[in-house]
């Protein structure tokens, strides 16, 4: 189902509609591709409430009226990438991930990514500063190593989601074309987090 999704916003680059490329595009062509594969168009919704999180809502959700899964995307955009918001753009790509953990219940969560070159490069910086790595097939969010992340980033992410341990594993990572790339994650519940040791953030993480 990812690689169909690959194929149409490949798509729509060929047809020169890159700056046309944006979240509710990946949304819409997921949605789209769900439909080919199966799923009731009937059953898909978007702007679904998180009962955990006031005023809080999941991008698109499968299944009513109860879902059985969950679908956030982040595809940040950056038009002067010479002075990018990244801190920014890092803490509401995590922060997807600690709202999908928190949603209750039995059900699917699935955190889908378009990432550039450039926020991909600035990602890969942050996980040798900090040891917050999300170019990996087991990702964790443990709060000591999240805790030294830039302030802008702490943030977009929140006092209370900030303190729990998350964890994910990548089921997808496909290039799209010579600078962006399609990752894509199932969340783990945060009762499903798993504990390990971790040393303290250095302050040479704050950048």
């Amino acid at each position: 189902m990812w690689a169909s999704l690959v194929d149409e916003l490949r798509g729509h680059l060929e047809c020169g509609l890159r700056g046309m490329l944006t979240e509710d595009v990946v949304r819409f062509a997921t949605a789209k591709a769900l439909v080919a594969h199966g799923i009731e168009a009937t059953t898909l919704w978007a702007e679904a409430p998180n009962p955990t999180l006031k005023g809080s809502r999941v991008d698109l959700a499968v299944g009513r009226p109860r879902p059985s899964a969950l679908i956030e995307f982040k595809f940040p955009r950056e038009p002067n990438v010479m002075n990018a918001a990244w801190t920014m753009a890092l803490g509401e790509v995590l922060k997807d991930f600690y709202r999908l953990a928190s949603y209750p219940g039995d059900v699917d969560r699935i955190f889908v990514h378009v990432e550039s070159g450039p926020l991909r490069r600035y990602l890969a910086g942050v996980a040798r500063r900090c040891g917050v790595d999300l170019d990996t097939d087991g990702v964790e969010l443990v709060p000591t190593a999240v805790a030294g992340l830039p302030a802008t980033a702490l943030k977009a992410i929140g006092t209370d989601l900030a303190r729990h341990r998350v964890t994910a594993t990548r089921v997808a990572v496909i290039p799209i074309d010579d600078t962006l790339r399609l990752s894509v994650y199932r969340v783990a519940p945060l009762a499903d987090a798993r504990t390990r040791d971790h040393p303290e953030p250095s302050d040479r993480c704050r950048r």
